[in-house]
Parts: structure tokens; C-alpha cells; sequence
């Protein structure tokens, strides 16, 4: 069962939604207008299996082109959803925007449950013949914030839910830790991110075939991190459109900074990051900045340059970009570069194989025999310098976990190699197991005996 949550807003559509779901997914705060896409969340609800729509607030469309976006958002929850859950502000009057949603929903031939919000304390705060003036019934009175009420919003559900729909226990929740291991699939987490207006909604709007995400010459209109479903020859993927990431001095608002803090954890928790660059201003200070902080965090990176349909002199510009490469992220060599436009869908295909290509290698893993054939070789070619005047064995290498590669290194003087020494072993680990572009983390580990 689908279920969307419908209102003007600022009547607290994403706090309920956070409430029911259990997780702090949706930016939540005071400044009205700050959901703007469509959010899903699957929950057991007191034993009703449901998915739940967090949804942009309906405003008058004809007043912007954003709120005209956003309403259309809205009308698409509503189009694909069973049931609607008309969230109204307790605490307020009726408004003129409230009287036109439920003017819509009752047009919609959806059934729909008022929901007064915001009752905590006194129940008495909003007026009960404005409610029932909208024309849809007794209202269930809940507080999303403090969690009252659910039992009875549960009670409204449970009559219009099929009996199928009803779980015995608990449904398991997502877990970012685990994400391709969920019901036995591999599903590969891919984070767009980028600089603001760079084109990443677009591009995942092209990649999903629909206008999934708003869109518009405004920078900053994603706010929230939004997943999507994915399906791609045969490979499930989860894509996650984020917010922009700006030069941090730029970033005032407290909206902004909770946006940027979302973006951040999808890096954290994805397997490959796809970093959008605007082709008009390319691989800047911000971009590089974002792709070392993916690099740090271990996922593997390839770099989207978008807007090509508008490059006039493309060699010149490549040749450019790759030199900007090689100077920022000269450590990490191969690192995927696709030029594309993601309003026309040029190279689209290509971007995509490239993510399964470096996802393969990020997952890979070698043997500890094929490791330490290449060990002795390299010590071979450049033995390891003296440390503290003595010198340094490394004996043993074997890889302790993939997504990234890590190895560890088994040495006689603890967990001492020198950073120039790592940089080899990395560089060399790279181009004979032919590793580009992947993040390769070493773990340096000392032998017990001291007399070694």
C-alpha cells in the first residue's frame, strides 16, 4: 500500500514522515517550501506493510515556475498513490491554500484522511468547523513532533488497507551498511553530486526516463537526498540525487548546511560516486575538493563532465580538464572521465558502463599468493629505505576486505613505512593488478618478536 502525504506548506509532512518511517530522512525545519521532490520510505506500521510519500508543499502554481514544480510533484504523489493523508496545521486557521488541496483531493476520487497536526497539548487549538468545513470527514489529531496519535492514524489506515497488506512482525529496514545484500541482490548505491546547477537532477531524470527530480536554471533546488530505483542491463542500482555543494565560507543558512551535511553521508554510505562537472567552469577548487573527500571515504569515483553539447572547442577543453586531473588527483591514476549532456542523453550509455566497470574493481579481490609474487618483485625493484637507521622488512602482504582494497602489510618495525614507501607499493599494486581509479587503503602491521 502507497500512501502520500498531501498539504500546504510548513504543516509538517516530512516530520510525520520521519515519525512513521523511524529515521531523520527529510530535512525538517521551521522555513516553509523546504521539501521540493518526492521522498519514499517503506515502514511496518504497527503490522501494515506501507510506503510512504513525503511530498512538496501544494501552493497556488500559478504564482512561480518552482511552486508550479512543485505542485506537479505533489499531483504525481497523488496520481500513484492507494490512499492520501491531508495534513492540515492545528495550530494555524484554515488558508486559502488549505481549502484549494482539499478542493483538488476531492476531485481526485482518492480516499483521504485528514490529518490535523501539531495537537499537542490542548486539542482544542484549531477550529473544529473549519476541519469539517473541507468536506472530508472527522479528522485524526496527531503530533508527528512529540509521536501522539499514531494509534489512531494506524486505526484510519487499517480500514482502507487490503488484508494482504498486513505483516506479521517487523519488515527489515534499510540498511546502508548492506545495501546489495538485501533480499539476495547486488544493488549498487550510486550518489550523483556536484556542484550546484551543474546538471545533476538532469542527468537522473534522463537516466530514469521521467521527470522524477525538479529541475530549472536556479541553483540550489535539490534540498533533500532523494533515492531512485534503478535498473540498468540487468543491474539494480540506487540512485541518489543531492543537494550542491558550495565553498563552505558561502554556506549561511541552516537549510543549506543540513542539505550539504546529506550529501555527505550519501558519499559516506554509496558504492560509487558520480561527480557532475559543469563543463562551462570545470574541475574548480570545489570539484576537486569533493572528489578527495570521495577518494577519503574509500568509494570509487568517476567524474561526469556535463553541458558537452554546448562545448564549442572540445579538444581544447579535454585537454584542459585532464590536466586539471592529473595536478588534483594526481595519486589516484584512472580515474573514469566521461564527457556527456545530460539534457540530451549523449554518452549516457557510456557513463554507465564505466560505473560498472570501476564497481567490479572496487569489489575485487586478489589471491595472497598472486600478492606476494608482486611483493617480492617489488622489493626487488626498489627495496625499502632505512627507517630510525635501521632497515625495514616488509614480509608478508595479504588483502583484509574489499569496496575498497585494503591490505596489510606485515612488517619487523611495527606500523612504520614510509610515506613515500606506501605511495610505491600503491602505485605498483595499482598498475599490475590494474586497479585505476580505485581508492587502495594499506594497513601497515608489525611482527611480536623485538628481535626481528
Amino acid at each position: 500500500m502507497r500512501i502520500a502525504l498531501i498539504g500546504r506548506p510548513n504543516v509538517g509532512k516530512s516530520t510525520l514522515f520521519n515519525r512513521i518511517t523511524g529515521k531523520k530522512k527529510a530535512i525538517v525545519n521551521d522555513m516553509p517550501g523546504v521539501t521540493r521532490d518526492r521522498r519514499y520510505g517503506e515502514t511496518d506500521f504497527f503490522g501494515l506493510n506501507v510506503t510512504f510519500v513525503d511530498t512538496p508543499g501544494m501552493e497556488d502554481p500559478a504564482d512561480t515556475p518552482l511552486k508550479k514544480a512543485m505542485w506537479e510533484q505533489s499531483v504525481k504523489a497523488i496520481d500513484e498513490c492507494d490512499t492520501v493523508l491531508f495534513i492540515v496545521d492545528a495550530k494555524t486557521s484554515m488558508l486559502p491554500s488549505d481549502q484549494k488541496v482539499a478542493g483538488f483531493l476531492r476531485k481526485s476520487n482518492k480516499p483521504v484522511i485528514l490529518v490535523l497536526n501539531k495537537c499537542e497539548g490542548s486539542r482544542d487549538t484549531a477550529s473544529a468547523a473549519e476541519v469539517y468545513a473541507l468536506g472530508l470527514g472527522e479528522p485524526v489529531m496527531v503530533s508527528a513532533e512529540h509521536g501522539l496519535g499514531m494509534s489512531d492514524l494506524y486505526d484510519a489506515i487499517a480500514k482502507l488497507c487490503p488484508a494482504d497488506e498486513a505483516v506479521e512482525g517487523e519488515i527489515e529496514h534499510f540498511d546502508e551498511n548492506n545495501a546489495d545484500e538485501a533480499n539476495g541482490d547486488k544493488v549498487v548505491r550510486l550518489g550523483i553530486i556536484g556542484r550546484p546547477n551543474a546538471g545533476k537532477s538532469t542527468l537522473i531524470n534522463k537516466l530514469l526516463k521521467e521527470d522524477r527530480m525538479l529541475v530549472g536554471k536556479m541553483p540550489g533546488i535539490t534540498r533533500d537526498a532523494i533515492e531512485n530505483d534503478f535498473t540498468y542491463e540487468g543491474q539494480k542500482f540506487c540512485l541518489v540525487d543531492t543537494a550542491g555543494v558550495r565553498k563552505r565560507a558561502k554556506v549561511q543558512d541552516l537549510v543549506e548546511r543540513l542539505s550539504v551535511q546529506d550529501t555527505f553521508k550519501t558519499i559516506q554510505y554509496a558504492h560509487v560516486a558520480i561527480l557532475v562537472v559543469d563543463a562551462e567552469s570545470p574541475l574548480d577548487k570545489q570539484d576537486l575538493q569533493l572528489a578527495r573527500h570521495v577518494i577519503d571515504e574509500g568509494r570509487a569515483l568517476v567524474i561526469a563532465v556535463n553541458k558537452w553539447d554546448l562545448v564549442k572547442d572540445s579538444t581544447k577543453l579535454l585537454a584542459q580538464i585532464e590536466r586539471k586531473l592529473e595536478q588534483g588527483l594526481g595519486y589516484v591514476r584512472g580515474i573514469p572521465l566521461i564527457c556527456i549532456s545530460g539534457k540530451t542523453g549523449f554518452r549516457l550509455r557510456e557513463l554507465m558502463r564505466q560505473v560498472m566497470a570501476i564497481y567490479q574493481l572496487w569489489h575485487s579481490r586478489l589471491t595472497t599468493a598472486q600478492l606476494n609474487r608482486w611483493l617480492q618483485e617489488a622489493l626487488a625493484l626498489h627495496p625499502p629505505p632505512m627507517v630510525n637507521r635501521r632497515s625495514l622488512k616488509v614480509k608478508y602482504v595479504t588483502q583484509i576486505k574489499s569496496r575498497p582494497p585494503t591490505f596489510a602489510f606485515f612488517t619487523n618495525r611495527g606500523d612504520i613505512i614510509p610515506d613515500t614507501y606506501e605511495r610505491y607499493l600503491i602505485s605498483s599494486l595499482r598498475k599490475v593488478f590494474n586497479l585505476p581509479g580505485v581508492p587502495i587503503r594499506i594497513v601497515v602491521k608489525g611482527s611480536k618478536n623485538p628481535y626481528q
